[in-house]
């Protein structure tokens, strides 16, 4: 399986729980990789799939 790479929000408790959750599940095979983003970029990344799905619905 390919690695999944969900981004949060860089402060060190977010990053800590993600450190927490990226061990649990390589234990079980799974690779992940916390991406840390600063905040304007990271609430732009759900506005941008709000935006498009709101166009797909125009069409």
């Amino acid at each position: 399986m390919t690695g999944y790479r969900p981004a949060t929000i860089n402060s060190a408790n977010r990053i800590a729980d993600g450190r927490i959750i990226q061990a649990n599940l390589a234990d079980v095979g799974l690779d992940l990789e916390i991406v840390p983003m600063a905040a304007g970029p990271f609430w732009n990344l759900g506005l941008e799939t709000e935006s498009d799905e709101r166009n797909e619905d125009a069409t």
